[in-house]
């Protein structure tokens, strides 16, 4: 029995789309290492049928879409610190990548942007609307939420909403922009 995983239903869904994915680049670093011929039809349909993967699952999926999101936001402030100067990223979130951003807490600056972002991804404060990466009608949904000292309540204080298109574009942009012009060049000073 295949099993239909929709992460519009369910935000654990998210785990189950990311080892998925994994899944298909392992076997097909284990083909690659074999030096197969393998198609990559013939391999995905390999992988879907060891695993009891539904037959129409898509490789660009919000799983992926996560794991690259907590490798390009997560991951790094927590090697880096505070290190990584966003203020040298120049786009826009709203204009470039379509973000609606809510006004009660959404901040405008790129750096506090990439903030809230992180926050909401770190926490799962994510809610999926459906699509596929290339899709503009649907998306995803981020916040992060704050303690209110006063009250002791949480208050959301970030919100946007983009495309699943916008969101895959934005992760490659900012991607290359930390590999580009904060990671390779670490590594470059110390070859030398």
């Amino acid at each position: 029995m295949a099993y239909i995983i929709d992460p519009r239903e369910n935000r654990d869904a998210v785990p189950v789309l990311s080892w998925y994915t994994a899944r298909y680049l392992m076997e097909a670093q284990n083909e690659l290492a074999k030096s197969s011929d393998i198609s990559v039809r013939e391999l995905y349909q390999k992988v879907c049928t060891v695993n009891n993967i539904q037959k129409d699952f898509p490789l660009l999926n919000f799983g992926l879409s996560m794991m690259l999101a907590y490798g390009i936001f997560v991951f790094p402030k927590e090697v880096l610190g505070n290190s990584v100067d966003w203020s040298k990223c120049e786009f826009s979130p709203e204009d470039t990548f379509n973000f609606l951003i809510d006004e009660t807490g959404a901040q405008k600056r790129l750096p506090q942007f990439i903030r809230g972002m992180r926050n909401a991804i770190s926490h799962a404060n994510v809610k999926y609307l459906g699509g596929v990466p290339a899709d503009q009608e649907n998306g995803c949904t981020f916040w992060s939420e704050k303690k209110e000292e006063a009250s002791k309540t949480m208050v959301v204080n970030f919100k946007v909403q983009t495309s699943s298109k916008g969101f895959l574009e934005f992760l490659d942009k900012v991607g290359k922009f930390l590999i580009n012009e904060v990671l390779l060049p670490r590594y470059r000073t110390r070859e030398q």
